[in-house]
């Protein structure tokens, strides 16, 4: 399956919406996350490096990162990352990560990111245009991301919808901590899409073999 972050190019530098599997994993994710990395696959060329070098980007260029949340196969990247940069995350989030160790999806490597973290209760709007809208359920703390250009909508749904068929179908995610509460967001994520916004979803090979790359520029700051 793939797994799927978006850039987002803006005046300032980008921002990463997660960031995929860490580089030492590339080849044999188990090597790093023990048997639960089984389930993975990362190339040398797709590495977050990789795929940034191939967009004509440098990892130095990234501002900050807004995380839906922290399994390993969507933050496991943070520890790339030059010292400093913002991760915004929920708070609920960030605490299920903290006592679960390397169960759940989690895995203590993540925390060890010597990324300056933003935790956050709530609906936020870290950057203009740029929402971070609760979606728990698949995990506590989770999120996902609308982005507004003008007329045009994304919704980077991260793992409360991994697939368009989620929405299609009203299909709740495989994996979840609260079924009440995943049902609960993928009816708020089902009626943004009904209302125009265009899904980015975070493990849909039919979606991604159609269009692999997100990278969405953010209108200038005023």
């Amino acid at each position: 399956m793939p797994i799927s972050w978006a850039i987002l190019e803006s005046d300032e530098g980008i921002w990463l919406i997660d960031c995929g599997l860490a580089t030492a994993a590339a080849g044999d994710p188990s090597r790093v996350y023990g048997p639960v990395g089984q389930r993975a696959r990362l190339l040398s060329t797709e590495t977050l490096e990789e795929r940034l070098a191939a967009a004509g980007l440098d990892r130095s260029l990234v501002a900050g990162v807004l995380l839906t949340h922290l399994h390993y196969d969507h933050a496991g990247a943070l520890v790339d990352l030059p010292a400093g940069v913002p991760a915004w995350v929920h708070a609920a989030e960030l605490a299920a990560a903290q006592a679960a160790g390397a169960r759940l999806g989690y895995h203590p490597s993540i925390l060890t990111a010597a990324v300056a973290w933003r935790s956050f209760v709530g609906d936020q709007q870290p950057l203009a245009g740029v929402a971070l809208i609760e979606t728990p359920g698949h995990s506590r703390g989770h999120v996902s991301v609308l982005i507004t250009l003008g007329e045009q909508r994304y919704l980077v749904t991260g793992d409360a919808a991994p697939t368009v068929r989620n929405l299609s179908d009203r299909l709740l995610p495989g994996l979840h901590v609260d079924r009440t509460a995943a049902a609960a967001s993928l009816d708020r994520l089902i009626a943004l899409w009904r209302s125009g916004a265009s899904p980015l979803p975070s493990h849909d090979p039919a979606f991604w073999a159609a269009q692999p790359e997100a990278v969405v520029r953010l209108p200038p700051a005023t």
